[in-house]
């Protein structure tokens, strides 16, 4: 938590909502420390969140619009399609939090990145940048070494797997500066595309070791980002959800270009 003092929030408004919550690295490690403690099909999240909210210094005041905002993030299909994957039917057994990954890396470089992306990923949407397009601002030395990092949840549903990354950015206070247009320009602001695809790699990985008879195409069911503030039920899946599957052809070019002995 870089060391930030925990010293409680004035008071909020009366009327304020889940947008008015404050922003920071501080509100970012409260709403993650929340949805790891949460079971997310009996939640019952109202004192989980008074508690976590004294243990990181937000006025009490701040409970309701928190637990509503829960209520919506459990409720809507976070993966849409023909079969809609809610989060309240993920049971704690059958979700990892913070799962820890690391894998030893080929010599990387960001040209060599740009060129496994802009070879393999299928061709974006009409206003949608390519992932490409995003490392084109990468600057880093030549590097070998390993991968080390944590996804935010991986859970098992209907024998497929996903992975969940929370962002707690405040990125407005209306529900259309959470529309998915303004989604995916933060998502290429921020590199969280190549973010997201680095992750799969690390979750596709994982599981192809250990669980047998595994196949990416088949298994994997999909990576979410959950803008906590823009989701709504009222406004349905659209608003603050940001998901992908990233295409297996895609996943197995990374695999065989950064891991060594991929195959």
């Amino acid at each position: 938590m870089g060391g930030e003092a925990a010293a409680e929030d004035p008071r909020p408004a009366a009327d304020a909502g889940i947008f008015d919550f404050p922003s920071g690295a501080r509100a970012g490690t409260f709403f993650h420390s929340v949805f790891e403690t949460l079971d997310f099909t009996s939640p019952e999240p109202r004192t989980i969140v008074l508690r976590k909210l004294k243990e990181f210094g937000f006025d009490p005041s701040w409970t309701e619009p928190v637990c509503r905002m829960i209520a919506d993030v459990l409720a809507v299909p976070v993966f849409d399609g023909a079969s809609p994957v809610r989060l309240a039917e993920v049971s704690s057994g059958r979700r990892v939090s913070e799962m820890e990954f690391c894998f030893p890396l080929n010599l990387v470089t960001p040209a060599i990145l740009e060129e496994v992306f802009a070879r393999h990923r299928t061709p974006p949407a009409v206003g949608e940048a390519a992932a490409s397009e995003s490392i084109e601002r990468l600057h880093f030395a030549p590097t070998r070494g390993f991968m080390k990092g944590f996804i935010d949840l991986v859970f098992e549903h209907r024998g497929r797997y996903y992975l969940i990354d929370w962002k707690s950015n405040r990125l407005g206070a209306a529900p259309e500066d959470y529309h998915p247009d303004r989604l995916r320009t933060v998502m290429r602001e921020h590199l969280y595309d190549l973010q997201y695809h680095i992750y799969t790699l690390a979750l596709h990985q994982y599981l192809r070791r250990r669980v047998p008879g595994y196949d990416y195409a088949r298994d994997f069911g999909g990576v979410g980002y959950v803008f906590l503030r823009g989701v709504n039920c009222a406004r349905g899946a659209q608003y603050g959800l940001f998901c992908d599957r990233p295409e297996p052809r895609l996943v197995h070019a990374l695999g065989e270009t950064l891991i060594p002995d991929y195959a």
